[in-house]
């Protein structure tokens, strides 16, 4: 189903190659099959369709760079796109990708964040915590610290596991 979706969207997008509507989604369209193509089927297939979600969400930004609803968007993508890279064993682009989506939700955190954004920007720094755990010590323990006062802004969101979890590990870290 997902191919015809993005076939059909393509075709839009020829005939309508200014319409930022279209590129907004293609873009979910190739994060959700680049999800499942992830944890289901492909994960190098995967990380295409998530850099291809990100060049058109990109495109929307360069028209309108104050939008925060792509800007979280764009740093979800780059969190799932570092998870693509673990899967293939790409510690690399997967450090890179994690430290992106750090760096876009700390971009965006002092507007209005829905709670299940709040959430997934704790999300991103857990991950680019655990992922730099063993090669960057100091990374590590920046990103746990960053984490912590993020949750301490935010303690409803942290409030219940498995997000709760992570802030303790995050706590341990620094001990």
């Amino acid at each position: 189903y997902q191919e015809q979706e993005i076939a059909l969207i393509e075709s839009e997008m020829a005939k309508y190659p200014e319409d930022a509507t279209y590129w907004l989604h293609m873009s979910v369209v190739q994060l959700n099959s680049g999800v499942i193509y992830r944890d289901h089927l492909d994960p190098i297939e995967a990380a295409k369709r998530m850099r291809r979600a990100i060049e058109l969400t990109q495109r929307i930004l360069d028209k309108d760079p104050t939008n925060v609803g792509p800007r979280s968007g764009l740093a979800r993508m780059h969190l799932q796109l570092g998870r693509c890279y673990s899967k293939t064993k790409d510690t690399a682009a997967m450090l890179a990708s994690y430290r992106e989506s750090v760096r876009l939700w700390e971009a965006v955190a002092g507007k209005d964040l829905q709670a299940y954004q709040v959430t997934q920007m704790g999300e991103s720094y857990w991950e680019l915590m655990q992922a730099s755990r063993s090669s960057d010590k100091t990374l590590s323990r920046s990103i746990a610290q960053r984490f912590i006062a993020h949750a301490e802004r935010h303690p409803k969101s942290f409030a219940e596991a498995p997000s709760r979890d992570w802030v303790q590990a995050a706590r341990d870290l620094l001990k």
